[in-house]
């Protein structure tokens, strides 16, 4: 079995068993309430496990998307419910008993039903003095962690795609997490993704997903069919502009000698003065890599934009701070996109929406960075 399905699987009838204890006991209901309620947190409990072995994936089991959908409600309804049954302990048991799972449902399609829209465009302005005069209204969109998934499927990815090459963008920087499963399974879901177009090119880096499932049939694929992926790598996509972009972290683990961003910077010219743009899947090191190389504006996603605000505290901390939106350090910025799609282990959205960024450049000084939502 897989170590994913033992943490998770198996963590999750834990949780189960957890509401179990701490929201049907103790609201004395009859026995047949208490078993069939059983039934049910054992039901939700048991999504990893059922995907696992009836699925072929923990994570990407090949069902119906409408199965997949209410799988995870119910997952979802029995993390919320925990989580309620703690926050509200002081309730009457008959409030309690009706009341919970009702917030709890609401919760988790709301969660849900977000997860799995359309991103919508979120614009955001950085001023800086390092922008020259011929990148002034420069458009860059930048797409993050679209976790193209056996529930998020081809429809998804065409919507996203036009929705992406209507803003007509001058370039694309995409930093991480395209796609979860087999090449056999997906490919034809993540096929669209080749029509996505901009004058200055579209620019790919690898986000740790890349690293998990057919990692080495995905990069074949992805070669053949035409994805530039900056591995360690900088370029000069036009007059003023430096891209670079360095591999996940992850892949350090099968690869250690992958270029980090001190290698990919030495490509570049000791007299360049581009504005320089450096794609990294985690804004993890953000602060150093802004102090310590001359980078004027990062790009990363990974984080989910922390997916709810209870887990956003958390996700910050892993993260050295860095959760969503622009942040400015120094002089320079970083972008961390919320992502445009979700991770099929947990896919909830609550007040954290997926985006599409679109990013402008000004040439124009600036204390910190502005962001219109």
């Amino acid at each position: 079995m897989e170590r994913v399905v033992l943490v998770f699987g198996w963590g999750s009838i834990l949780l189960a068993f957890l509401t179990y204890l701490t929201f049907v006991l103790p609201c004395h209901v009859r026995t047949r309430l208490q078993a069939i309620a059983a039934m049910i947190l054992l039901l939700g409990g048991m999504k990893f496990i059922g995907y696992y072995y009836f699925g072929k994936s923990a994570f990407n089991p090949e069902f119906p998307v409408a199965l997949i959908r209410v799988w995870d409600v119910l997952h979802a309804t029995v993390v919320f419910l925990f989580l309620l049954s703690i926050v509200f302990f002081f309730l009457r048991p008959r409030v309690k008993f009706i009341l919970l799972p009702i917030l709890s449902l609401g919760l988790a399609i709301w969660g849900c039903v977000n997860a799995v829209q359309v991103p919508d465009v979120r614009e955001v302005t950085i001023r800086s003095a390092r922008v020259p005069a011929e990148l002034d209204g420069y458009r860059i969109v930048h797409l993050s962690d679209l976790h193209i998934s056996s529930a998020l499927r081809r429809p998804w990815v065409r919507a996203l795609v036009k929705r992406v090459n209507d803003l007509h963008p001058d370039l694309i920087a995409c930093t991480g997490d395209y796609v979860d499963g087999r090449v056999a399974q997906r490919v034809a879901d993540v096929f669209p993704l080749r029509s996505l177009s901009a004058p200055d090119g579209v620019w790919y880096v690898t986000g740790n997903h890349e690293y998990y499932r057919d990692s080495l049939a995905w990069q074949t694929w992805f070669e053949n069919n035409g994805f530039r992926f900056l591995h360690g790598e900088a370029v000069t996509v036009r007059s003023g502009l430096s891209l670079i972009g360095v591999d996940d972290s992850q892949a350090y683990y099968t690869k250690p000698s992958t270029p980090m961003v001190g290698d990919a910077m030495r490509q570049l010219s000791a007299t360049n003065t581009n504005y320089t743009i450096l794609l990294q899947h985690r804004p993890l090191y953000a602060r150093v890599n802004l102090t310590a190389y001359p980078v004027d504006l990062q790009l990363s996603g990974h984080t989910h934009g922390g997916i709810f605000p209870g887990l956003r505290s958390l996700v910050g901390r892993v993260n050295n701070g860095f959760v969503k939106g622009t942040y400015t350090i120094g002089s320079k910025n970083l972008n961390v996109s919320s992502g445009a799609g979700i991770w099929a282990g947990f896919p909830i959205r609550l007040f954290t929406p997926s985006e599409i960024t679109l990013i402008t450049l000004k040439p124009a000084p600036a204390q910190a960075a502005q962001t219109a939502d």
